[in-house]
């Protein structure tokens, strides 16, 4: 599992707080400091966090000497979010969701609608795919889009309540259970952890750069895409369609 390669994380490049469409979910959220480009990561401390943490249960790790946490507090603390908890009404709304993939044309399921191709999705929708890939359940593969991410991405669109230091916390310790299947989640985050601490940076070496970040479209971009057909024609309704409307479907 050590040997895995890293799901690197990038950024959003172009960013631009007066634009109305992404940017402004990410300020309505306080995602500034995760859209940011993250800093590039140590190899040998992040592979020091993962082996080490295969023998603890608890939400800190041993790096170097140091008590690492990457508890939900922490990493909310680190990105400067609030822990975010569903109301009730929040929480029956967000059950709709699990019926995502019903709206997707049985032609384009696979594995029991499991998934779906992502060029059906709209420009933007594509969009936080790739963020939602890169920050929040990292993945290589960004042609298919999991139950998992489609149903991020209604949340996105719906305005519920995402924990996106108890995300964190779970998919880095499903790596370490066995879930790595594409590799190390999370090494940029990680390496900022454990040098929030005090280890010393300037003499760490073998480090391992973010990816390049990606320009946001912006909103007249991807309302282009939806309504044309072929690529892009699964848009952010058929995602976020409220439960009412979903009655007389």
């Amino acid at each position: 599992m050590l040997r895995r390669p890293f799901i690197r994380e990038r950024g959003m490049k172009s960013y631009n707080p007066h634009e109305p469409s992404q940017n402004a979910i990410i300020m309505a959220r306080k995602w500034e400091s995760l859209v940011k480009e993250p800093d590039a990561a140590v190899i040998r401390v992040v592979r020091e966090f993962y082996a080490n943490l295969r023998f603890t249960d608890a939400d800190t790790v041993l790096v170097r000497g140091r008590k690492v946490s990457f508890s939900r507090v922490s990493i909310n603390d680190y990105f400067g979010v609030e822990e975010q908890v569903l109301s009730d009404e929040e929480f029956n709304e967000f059950q709709f969701a699990d019926n995502v993939l019903d709206h997707v044309p049985n032609a384009y399921a696979e594995q029991r609608r499991k998934s779906f191709k992502a060029s059906l999705l709209t420009r933007e929708s594509r969009n936080w795919l790739r963020y939602i890939s890169s920050r929040m359940l990292p993945t290589t593969h960004l042609s298919d889009v999991s139950k998992e991410r489609a149903i991020l991405i209604y949340a996105i669109y719906e305005d519920v309540a995402i924990d996106l230091g108890f995300m964190i916390n779970d998919v880095i310790k499903k790596a370490v259970a066995g879930g790595a299947h594409d590799g190390l989640p999370f090494p940029h985050l990680i390496t900022s952890l454990c040098f929030r601490l005090g280890l010393n940076r300037t003499r760490a070496k073998n480090y391992c750069s973010p990816e390049l970040s990606y320009p946001m479209h912006h909103a007249h971009d991807s309302s282009s895409q939806s309504n044309s057909g072929g690529d892009g024609d699964f848009d952010r309704t058929k995602l976020g369609s409220s439960p009412a409307q979903r009655t007389h479907q």
